[in-house]
């Protein structure tokens, strides 16, 4: 064994530590930077306007839509700013939501036309009726009694 490795070492011209043969110490791994949890946390620690306007400013450059400060938009921009790139569990996009006979839902106000394409009267916007029908893009409302697309109510 070891007379194998001096003669190795006298061909490749190496040094060969005289002793013992224990392996030497692995260098120790560099400490990973500090996790951050909070886009704020970690805007204040680079001394960067961890304002909402300016984090919505950010989040607008690197693709976020609609920054509203959520929690998934706020993980999402936090990986970004890191430079991790990684899709994080919590998505961006809210899942379509399940619509059912007889539950309750309120017309979004910035909702304009109905399914039928006549105009949203402002009365009823941002009131709550309860769904009559389901059809894979819209509900028919009770009270109304009219057709409103699913992405103008909640």
């Amino acid at each position: 064994g070891r007379a194998i490795a001096d003669g190795i070492a006298d061909f490749l011209n190496l040094e060969l530590k005289k002793g013992g043969s224990k392996p030497s110490k692995p260098a120790p791994e560099p400490k990973p930077s500090k996790k951050y949890k909070s886009v704020v946390d970690y805007m204040k620690d680079h001394k960067m306007d961890a304002s909402f306007n300016n984090r919505k400013r950010l989040a607008e450059k690197y693709g976020i839509k609609n920054y509203r400060g959520t929690a998934s938009q706020n993980v999402t921009l936090l990986n970004k700013l890191q430079g991790r790139f990684v899709k994080s569990t919590a998505s961006s996009k809210p899942k379509p939501k399940s619509f059912k006979v007889g539950q309750k839902v309120t017309v979004k106000k910035s909702a304009s036309k109905f399914a039928t394409g006549e105009s949203i009267a402002s009365f009823v916007k941002g009131n709550s009726y309860k769904i009559k029908q389901v059809k894979s893009d819209r509900v028919l409302l009770d009270g109304i009694m009219s057709w409103v697309r699913k992405s103008d109510v909640y």
